[in-house]
């Protein structure tokens, strides 16, 4: 429905089917055995061999627990595991080239890497190992004795055919199927994602809203950047620590909607004059519309500074000039005017509200605003908080802009922001996109690092992985609580305190604590039921 955020410890709603959800994720996760136990024999023609591999994942306590969670592990362990047993089936159908069962399992092997790549990007090893061992085959069939070296032509044509055109495909499928079932925005998640992006889907701000066709100078609007999981421009009263740059007010960008410090008026600067020409004021013609090539102030509407830059380095990208507010009551010179530019578009060609994408170059410095790959501020900003700098370099990423909301305008309102939206294969890049940053910008805190196991201890079983932590105190407070049959918990039946110091509880597994530590009053909670 597009209402429920999947947040650790919230609880489901009445219409949810959590036993159905849970079982359709222990029945895949039980097919790994029968699986394990086909893999081996295909690879070793051992029954005992193919025994024993079943009935380690059988017995495995940690495998048991991760299916039994509404998490995507156990589907991408069975498709792994499937993706590696249709390889070797393939490869010892090979006395039956060009069979219809040599194309079966051909193909199927392609099934199971798109499925896979469609789960998680992790599965990218398993490419890799079908493709290395693909590109074996191919090399042996090149090599062959008296047969023509021409024969590995069509054998790399199918290969080519069913095991990247076919997973490709099936992976593009998966998209478009997306886009067509979740087809409603989760509320407050604009931010992450570009305002054309957000308005193609339903449940979203822009329902029944109207805007004007171009923008008009003495607007209040706000300001998107078009790089996934950038946000919105912001700015408020804090300024700058004088240890990092110089002490003004703070621009940043921030995926939080918050309408009294992501709005700016749009003013016109006349270069000529060397003036901001007054924005209450109706020309005969009308109220002046904004054109590429413009020369333009933004003027923050709850503080009065506007928004300028100069020759001070950015806080944390320092090969980038500082961006700032100053001046007071729209107070503005050469700093604070900036060029309206549009690539690709003719000069004076008018504005769209929503469906232009737009540099700004500032009047004196010649630079670009620019957020410089989504850089987190430290916690004088908040947390939440992004750069904004100004650069040189017009062919750095983050530099486009758009407008994303539109208030007190005074031309017709025309237009709906649906009309804007992305086609579906613009979705799909822009969706790839912010996954991606997304992915790049995931940071474990750092309590989590010291419990969690370094890639040394994977092959060893050194440490188990730490799904979760909890505090000795909280773990009471909920057996203490009053929780009715009916009320389910996502992934754990225990709610998740702030993390500290002491009193920590390292649950894996399970909910019952089986070891006591006294040092710090701390349990261990590992594999048991």
């Amino acid at each position: 429905q597009g209402t429920f955020s999947f947040h650790i410890n919230t609880l489901y709603p009445q219409d949810f089917h959590l036993a159905t959800v849970r079982a359709m994720f222990g029945v895949l996760g039980s097919a790994l055995v029968p699986l394990s136990f086909l893999t081996v024999w295909e690879l070793t023609g051992s029954i005992p061999a193919a025994v024993i591999a079943a009935v380690a994942m059988l017995t495995d306590h940690y495998m048991h627990r991760l299916c039994t969670l509404i998490l995507l592990d156990g589907p991408l362990i069975l498709g792994i595991l499937a993706s590696v047993y249709c390889s070797i089936r393939f490869h010892n159908t090979k006395e039956k080239v060009w069979s219809r069962w040599w194309w079966v399992q051909l193909s199927a092997t392609g099934v199971c890497l798109g499925t896979i790549m469609s789960i998680k990007y992790i599965a990218v090893f398993t490419v890799v190992f079908v493709g290395l061992h693909t590109a074996y085959q191919l090399v042996i069939i090149l090599t062959e004795p008296n047969k023509s070296m021409w024969l590995v032509v069509p054998h790399t044509a199918a290969r080519a055919l069913c095991l990247i055109l076919l997973p490709l495909g099936l992976y593009l499928a998966t998209f478009v199927l997306h886009f067509a079932v979740l087809n409603k925005w989760m509320p407050d998640s604009g931010g992450f994602y570009h305002t054309r992006f957000t308005s193609s889907f339903d449940n979203t701000e822009y329902d029944n809203k109207f805007f004007p066709k171009y923008l008009d100078y003495g607007a209040n609007i706000t300001l998107k950047n078009n790089l996934a999981m950038s946000g919105y421009l912001e700015s408020w009263y804090d300024l700058f620590p004088s240890a990092f740059t110089a002490p003004c007010q703070q621009i940043t960008l921030t995926t939080l909607k918050d309408s009294e410090s992501i709005t700016w008026t749009l003013r016109f600067v006349n270069v000529t004059a060397g003036q901001v020409e007054d924005t209450n004021g109706v020309r005969p013609e009308g109220r002046r519309v904004v054109h590429n090539g413009d020369h333009i102030v933004l003027t923050h509407q709850a503080t009065g500074r506007s928004m300028r830059t100069h020759g001070h380095r950015a806080p944390i990208t320092r090969r980038h000039f500082q961006v700032c507010g100053y001046g007071d009551d729209g107070e503005a010179g050469p700093f604070e005017t900036w060029q309206i530019l549009v690539p690709g578009m003719a000069e004076g060609t008018p504005i769209e509200t929503l469906g232009t994408d737009f540099l700004l170059m500032n009047f004196k410095m010649n630079c670009y605003l620019a957020n410089p790959g989504n850089t987190d501020l430290p916690n004088w900003a908040f947390q939440s908080a992004k750069e904004v700098t100004c650069t040189r370099n017009r062919e750095a990423h983050g530099l486009l802009w758009h407008v994303n909301w539109v208030n007190a305008t005074r031309l017709p309102l025309t237009r709906t922001a649906r009309e804007y939206s992305m086609s579906l294969w613009e979705k799909i890049v822009h969706q790839h996109e912010a996954m991606m940053l997304g992915n790049s910008g995931l940071r474990p805190k750092k309590e989590d690092l010291q419990n969690s196991a370094r890639p040394w201890m994977w092959p060893l079983l050194y440490r188990l992985q730490v799904l979760c932590v909890y505090t000795v105190d909280a773990i009471s407070r909920h057996l203490n609580a009053t929780v009715t049959p009916t009320d389910s918990l996502t992934n754990s039946t225990i709610p998740t305190p702030s993390h500290g110091a002491n009193n920590t509880t390292s649950l894996t597994t399970s909910t019952i604590p089986t070891t006591s530590h006294g040092a710090n009053n701390t349990t261990s909670l590992t594999n048991s039921t």
